[in-house]
């Protein structure tokens, strides 16, 4: 099973951009209003939104080839 594509909301948007290009250092496109981080083959598009009173549990697995170059960086 591959997903392609998962959309979730967030109240800070360019707090979340910042964290999944500075700390995760994955690549990241901004639009108005939204964010798609590229994951592999992937997206997860983050959207501005009210905040959501929950949790939100989204794993992502990486081939051991493939971390081994996010580590390179």
């Amino acid at each position: 099973m591959q997903i392609q594509e998962v959309a979730l909301t967030v109240s800070g948007l360019a707090a979340a951009a910042r964290f999944y290009h500075d700390v995760l250092e994955l690549p990241v496109a901004e639009q108005p209003g939204q964010v798609t981080v590229t994951i592999g083959s992937s997206r997860l598009v983050l959207e501005e939104g009210d905040p959501f009173a929950g949790a939100h549990h989204l794993a992502i697995g990486i081939a051991p080839a493939d971390s081994r170059s996010l580590a390179a960086g």
